[in-house]
């Protein structure tokens, strides 16, 4: 079965849902299938293909303002892909619009994956922009869509609120497993003892709520008592809009050197990695996300997550594999400080946990086969509406 996925960008620059999609492309692949990528060609496109593993990309050309690109030649590249099925990545983009041509016009079954552009947060930014294309062509999209597929419960209600009675399917980001239960445990055993590291890892974003985290991080060590080499040290890994990661700069700056904090740009491939087993807890106080790898990817390397309730990980609070944070600087300062007093034992034992949960809940693997049901039902549900009509 030929998937084509359908992203505005498909290198860095997408953030998590390119990530997302890396993993999934490769997992469908194992089984089988035949995914091809279809993007808009950015500064990192070429670069950035490696990670799809031998997996088509086709990169289209692209005009107009960067958050909302005309794409040229899409529409040409469907017609030659000639997919079974096409899964969409993102809303209030054009390519919106070029998918549901294709559909109209070849009867082609297409899933959409909001990744958290339907949440209210989102929702409420640009408000009379979304308002336009959702009445010129985004709610005609998730009406005819053969499913809205949403990372988490929260999501599903999100859709539902935004265009009622669409199907809507659950079904959560995967994570790869890089490193061996065995090599993780002896990278932490062999860090036994040192200060403790928190890690906040993704785009440099006004909705990540950096910001909230840094003054929450000041208010957290101040209130500790706890400062240069008797302090925790918190990493900030990511990239993002240029004008908020100076703001960023230059509060660290103002924080000064006793507080251990570090912005270090993006990190990818084994350097991300080796990022993740040296945490002990990764951050992340969001206004808005779909469901973030981050928590996921930290618990692959036994490091487990502060995460506020827009992060969908309501399941891991009771189990001690995640803290849970509001946004508000106090929130956060309070959450940094129950993770610092996990007694070290426990850390242990959660961190294993962790570990597990991810084997068993969040493998690609295991999410590749769920989609691949998902894509044989639109597939057969299209061929037997198409026998109704013709029949008719």
């Amino acid at each position: 079965m030929k998937v084509a996925m359908v992203i505005g960008s498909a290198s860095r620059l997408g953030g998590g849902v390119s990530e997302a999609l890396a993993g999934l492309v490769a997992a469908l692949k194992d089984r089988g299938m035949a995914p091809i990528v279809i993007t808009l060609r950015d500064a990192h496109t070429q670069e950035d293909k490696a990670r799809f593993d031998g997996v088509r990309v086709i990169a289209c050309d692209s005009v107009g303002p960067h958050r909302f690109r005309f794409p040229l030649g899409l529409a040409g590249a469907l017609v030659e892909a000639r997919p079974d099925v096409i899964h969409l990545h993102g809303l209030w983009m054009r390519q919106s619009k070029t998918v549901l041509a294709h559909h109209l016009k070849y009867g082609t079954p297409y899933i959409v994956s909001p990744h958290g552009m339907a949440d209210p947060w989102i929702m409420a930014r640009s408000r009379l922009l979304k308002k336009a294309v959702f009445a010129l062509y985004e709610g005609e999209l998730l009406t005819r869509a053969r499913s809205v597929h949403a990372l988490n419960a929260a999501e599903a209600t999100a859709v539902m609120a935004l265009r009622p009675r669409v199907e809507t399917v659950v079904i959560p980001n995967g994570v790869a497993t890089p490193f061996s239960v065995e090599e993780v445990r002896r990278r932490r055993m062999a860090a036994v003892g040192a200060p403790l590291r928190y890690l906040y890892l993704g785009r440099l974003h006004p909705k990540k709520n950096v910001d909230g985290l840094l003054a929450g991080w000041k208010r957290f060590l101040d209130n500790r008592g706890l400062y240069d080499g008797a302090a925790p040290r918190l990493d900030i890994v990511g990239w993002g809009d240029a004008a908020y990661e100076a703001s960023l700069r230059a509060e660290i700056d103002r924080m000064g050197s006793a507080y251990n904090v570090t912005l270090l740009g993006p990190l990818f491939g084994a350097d991300k990695h080796d990022a993740f087993c040296a945490a002990d807890f990764t951050v992340l106080p969001t206004h808005s996300e779909g469901a973030p790898l981050t928590p996921l990817e930290g618990w692959a390397a036994g490091a487990l997550a502060i995460a506020s309730p827009a992060c969908g990980l309501d399941f891991a609070y009771g189990d001690g594999l995640a803290v849970k944070t509001g946004v508000e600087p106090e929130e956060i300062a309070a959450a940094l400080d129950r993770a610092y007093a996990v007694a070290p034992d426990t850390r242990a034992a959660l961190s294993a946990a962790a570990m597990k949960v991810v084997q068993d809940r969040f493998s690609w693997s295991a999410i590749a086969a769920q989609w691949e049901r998902v894509y044989a039902g639109s597939l057969q549900t299209a061929a037997e509406e198409q026998s109704v009509r013709r029949t008719a």
